[in-house]
C-alpha cells in the first residue's frame, strides 16, 4: 500500500513540476502515460496515448506540435529504412517491399508537411 501511495505522490509532484516549468501539455500527457504504463505493467499504453493524441489533436484539430513530432518520427524511420536498404543483403522481392515502404514514408512526409503548413496558416 505504501508503494502505491509513494508512486501516486511522485506522479503528482512530477505533474506539478512539468506544469510549473511550462512544458507542452501534450508532452506532459505523454510523460504521465509513460509513468502509468510503468506502474500498471500495461505494455504499449503510452504509445497508444501518443497515437490517439496525434490522430485527434494532430490530424483533426491541427495541433502543429503533434504533427511536427510525427513528421520527425517519420523522417527518422525513413532514414533507418534507407540505411538498412543500403547495408542489407536482401532478395529482389524484399528490396521491392522495402522500396514500397520508402515511398509510403515519403508520401506521409509530404502529407504531414502540408498539414503543418495548413495548421500554421489557420492559427495565424
Amino acid at each position: 500500500m505504501a508503494d502505491k501511495r509513494e508512486n501516486y505522490e511522485r506522479l503528482k509532484e512530477s505533474l506539478l513540476k512539468m506544469v510549473e516549468e511550462g512544458q507542452n501539455p501534450f508532452d506532459i500527457i505523454y510523460k504521465i502515460a509513460e509513468e502509468i504504463e510503468k506502474e500498471s505493467g500495461e505494455p504499449k499504453f503510452a504509445e497508444c496515448v501518443k497515437n490517439e493524441m496525434r490522430a485527434v489533436y494532430g490530424y483533426v484539430f491541427g495541433e502543429v506540435k503533434l504533427l511536427t513530432d510525427e513528421l520527425n518520427d517519420t523522417h527518422k524511420q525513413l532514414a533507418l529504412i534507407n540505411e538498412r536498404l543500403k547495408t542489407g543483403n536482401f532478395s529482389e522481392e524484399i528490396t521491392e517491399r522495402i522500396n514500397f515502404a520508402v515511398n509510403a514514408h515519403e508520401k506521409k512526409i509530404e502529407e504531414l508537411q502540408k498539414r503543418i503548413k495548413n495548421a500554421e496558416n489557420e492559427k495565424s
